[in-house]
């Protein structure tokens, strides 16, 4: 597909012995097997009398944006987080096999 052009083409065929019918492309990243048929069942239907359309969604209004304060704390919270989280990882490792910060650390001091 043209990635100048949307990741979606449907190019509808009329006129074929009374017939109508169409082939939808969609690229890979938007959709999998089952939410392509999903999205196609929502679409389309298949009888020539559907039922009556559901009641419309309530709109969807996302979250403000956070302030570039909160942003920074957060960042600091998620740096705070992951380094203590590979401590304690560490210290796990050790306490399973005490041998191994040793075999480490002679690996280092023969690599300097």
């Amino acid at each position: 597909m043209d990635r100048t052009r949307p990741l979606w083409d449907v190019t509808l065929f009329e006129g074929i012995r009374g017939r109508t019918f169409f082939v939808w492309t969609m690229h890979h990243a938007m959709v999998d097997g089952v939410s392509a048929f999903e999205l196609l069942n929502r679409l389309m239907h298949f009888s020539p009398k559907p039922p009556a359309t559901e009641e419309p969604a309530e709109p969807w209004n996302p979250a403000p944006l956070p302030t570039t304060g909160a942003a920074l704390v957060n960042a600091i919270r998620d740096l705070a987080v992951e380094q203590i989280d590979s401590a304690a990882r560490a210290a796990s490792d050790f306490l399973r096999d005490p041998t191994s910060l040793f075999e480490q650390a002679s690996t280092l001091i023969t690599a300097v």
